[in-house]
């Protein structure tokens, strides 16, 4: 006889990846157990289930210590966006109780928050659909799409929001195209709009008209091509395949797995990406892409773009054997860690693992550990429609994150974090619409003029005099961003 588990939050989510994630869990958990719906509280125990998982809503928490089984949470990005929740919460969950996570980042932060007895963590990679995402020949991809073969084709997929950042692919893409002159470069975006997103929402609804005004001004309206999101499973293989790397340079605060880069990978394309949450887990850094390196500051995320630009530039150039090479490498590596047996396989052995072990008699409470909030004297982001800042998710946001900022050293260089607007004669506003800051330069407008041309490396600034101080300052608030020199 099998046993018995009972699923919140079954029902058809609004977002697509969160959606296709429950899909998942139902298809691989059916195999093994009978499966109830949970609609409300009173079903818990009238239903006689052996393990209650809470894919989403509120009806796992409320029952939380109070059932005579165990309770597996799924966090899905929860870690960084629901603190307060889940600080008080936690308190409730037992240690026969499980929390599934997507990504190691989110094993971290939840192990800051707990004392000496904790929740089961348990880590699962989510599967490419295999049915669709698969490797196919580049020429016949292009041949669909009407893009010519000797074509160097650049891609971003995403939801267009400002924190998947969109306009800092264009930057980036603008920089490698130039690198490129010789070549036919273009950029393959496919995406819709979302205008609504209501975290950090400095910039929503005039998004669009940005990117469009941005395209302009790069001077790359001939080099774009934009595709909407609703496209059928064949032209969206073939925008996969047809690519020759694909960069997803986010900021997400939740980015905790992230399906596009995986299913890239699938399909054997190279990622660059920023070093960020899941991303981290899903990127072999050097064997299929390379990752960004990202860190916090006083007025958000930066991410080091200078290696992002060497790096794909590495991977373009690179001998038809090696790219080869690099190519099997994506599809083994997916092979290997993201198929759906390998993930059915591991959320089957959580659930069974959690309901052989479970002990009625013999559960503790789980301890938290909760800090002063962060008080940041030095950030200059602006107000937001939802009422959320920046001080909310720095801390959190400090485990989605590869490293501390960096200091200027020899063998570094900083460059300008994005281009910015003079706004009066001490004051710049950073153009960027996710982290759109303002600063007070005080008389450093030439310093930082000569920044903004060629960057600047510490054998320059002392050569030249140039307070180190001033420009570890600047990098703490997020002005300049750094890279190594020697990568």
């Amino acid at each position: 006889m099998k046993n018995k588990i009972g699923i919140t939050g079954g029902g058809k989510h609004a977002w697509v990846s969160v959606d296709r994630t429950r899909r998942f869990y139902i298809d691989a958990l059916q195999q093994d157990f009978d499966l109830v719906f949970i609609d409300n509280i009173q079903q818990v125990e009238a239903y006689d289930i052996d393990l209650l998982l809470n894919f989403a809503g509120n009806i796992g928490w409320e029952v939380a210590g109070k059932i005579s089984c165990p309770v597996i949470y799924c966090a899905h990005g929860g870690a960084i966006l629901n603190q307060d929740f889940l600080y008080e919460q936690l308190p409730n969950l037992r240690d026969c109780d499980g929390i599934i996570v997507n990504c190691h980042s989110d094993i971290e932060i939840f192990e800051s928050m707990c004392g000496e007895v904790r929740p089961n963590f348990y880590y699962l990679p989510l599967p490419v659909n295999e049915d669709l995402f698969n490797p196919m020949d580049q020429s016949v991809a292009r041949d669909v799409l009407g893009i010519p073969e000797d074509t160097v084709l650049i891609g971003h997929i995403s939801r267009l929001l400002p924190q998947k950042n969109l306009h800092r692919f264009l930057h980036l893409f603008a920089q490698i195209a130039k690198e490129l002159d010789s070549k036919d470069v273009k950029a393959l975006i496919v995406g819709n709009f979302w205008v609504d997103y209501p975290v950090l929402d400095y910039v929503t609804d005039t998004y669009p008209q940005y990117i469009e005004d941005l395209i302009s001004d790069l001077g790359i309206e001939e080099q774009v091509i934009m595709l909407p999101a609703k496209l059928s499973d064949e032209e969206l293989l073939c925008c996969y395949n047809a690519l020759d790397i694909l960069i997803h340079p986010t900021h997400s605060l939740d980015e905790n797995f992230g399906y596009v880069p995986v299913e890239a990978m699938a399909c054997g394309v190279a990622v660059i990406g920023s070093a960020y949450g899941g991303l981290k887990d899903t990127i072999k850094d050097g064997v299929t892409g390379f990752v960004m390196p990202t860190w916090v500051t006083t007025n958000g995320i930066r991410t080091d773009e200078s290696l992002g630009i060497d790096k794909a530039l590495q991977l373009l150039q690179l001998s038809g054997e090696d790219k080869m090479k690099v190519r099997e490498a994506c599809i083994n590596h997916i092979d290997a860690g993201f198929t759906y047996e390998h993930c059915a396989r591991t959320l089957v052995d959580f659930a069974r693992k959690s309901i052989d072990n479970y002990d009625d008699k013999n559960t503790q409470r789980i301890q938290v550990n909760r800090g002063d909030a962060v008080k940041l004297s030095d950030t200059s982001l602006p107000a937001t429609k939802s009422g959320t800042h920046w001080e909310m998710y720095y801390e959190v946001v400090s485990h989605y994150v590869s490293q501390n900022c960096a200091d200027f050293v020899p063998g570094s260089k900083v460059y300008t974090a994005y281009p910015w607007t003079q706004l009066d004669d001490e004051t710049i506003k950073l153009d960027d619409p996710t982290w759109p800051a303002t600063y007070t330069i005080n008389g450093d407008r030439a310093l930082l003029d000569k920044i903004g041309e060629k960057g600047l490396t510490y054998h320059e600034a002392i050569n030249q005099g140039v307070s180190t101080d001033l420009i570890n300052k600047w990098l703490q608030n997020g002005l300049l961003a750094i890279t190594k020199i020697d990568k």
